[in-house]
């Protein structure tokens, strides 16, 4: 379960940044004010609880499964009509899912009643295996990627402005490191996305087997070691920090002249 007191910590303190830097330290620069009057307070205080509640709700996305599993779906067992029990729970699920849940959950679900339906009860559980199988081996072709990823992305994207330090075009280089550090964070969500759906799948398919390694780590013992606040949360909060840093950069050289 994510800490909800941490990830509001996190946007508490990144909205109060944006707040000094649009009302406060923004106007000081240009009109020369060097102390806080009633207006600025307000405007600053307005603009502090605007990008909070609008960060809230951006990153404030449900972290369970994408997959609301019907409680009628069974385990495959030795009887003649458990395929076709299969088939029809699927089709149940299907059938439930909403428009606004992923498209390629529905297209996994479907492939896979097809399959079903060419299959014959003794081969069911093989055909499901191998479903499920494929679906555990994407998700850690995902996960290894994403992080290869970060590996050359963050640290590139961090050192490029820190190298630059004092250099006459720093701005440009800080400008390139959280353009950088942002087409990873476009990249780490396409393929989070990609993770979950083919995690959550896997869960399905380990209901329907009578499977539980899957569902052991990630509904049973996730909680126990998981981090306070989810990787991608803390991802956004960076990105966020570093715009801010960026349009102080901006504002310090920049606003008087």
């Amino acid at each position: 379960m994510e800490n909800s007191i941490v990830k509001y910590l996190l946007i508490g303190f990144n909205s109060t940044f944006v707040a000094y830097n649009i009302g406060y330290f923004l106007p000081s620069k240009i009109m020369g004010i060097n102390y806080l009057d009633f207006t600025i307070t307000i405007f600053s205080a307005l603009i502090c609880i605007f990008v909070f509640i609008l960060t809230s709700m951006i990153l404030g996305e449900e972290s369970g499964s994408t997959i609301k599993l019907p409680s009628s779906i069974q385990n495959i067992d030795d009887h003649e009509n458990s395929l076709l029990t299969t088939i029809n729970n699927l089709r149940n699920l299907i059938s439930k899912m909403s428009d606004s849940q992923n498209n390629t959950i529905i297209e996994f679900l479907n492939r896979t009643v097809k399959l079903l339906n060419n299959s014959t009860p003794d081969k069911s559980f093989d055909v499901l295996y191998n479903q499920y199988t494929l679906s555990v081996e994407n998700e850690k072709f995902y996960e290894k990627t994403i992080w290869r990823i970060a590996s050359i992305f963050i640290p590139v994207s961090l050192t490029l402005p820190a190298i630059s330090i004092g250099n006459k075009n720093y701005v440009y280089q800080l400008a390139a490191g959280l353009i950088i550090f942002y087409v990873f964070l476009l990249l780490f969500q396409r393929f989070r996305i990609s993770i979950r759906l083919f995690r959550d799948f896997a869960l399905l398919l380990e209901k329907v087997l009578g499977l539980y390694s899957h569902t052991y780590v990630y509904n049973n013992m996730e909680n126990r070691f998981v981090l306070p606040v989810r990787v991608w949360i803390i991802l956004v909060n960076i990105g966020f920090l570093y715009t801010n840093c960026f349009v102080y950069f901006i504002i310090a050289n920049y606003a008087d002249k």
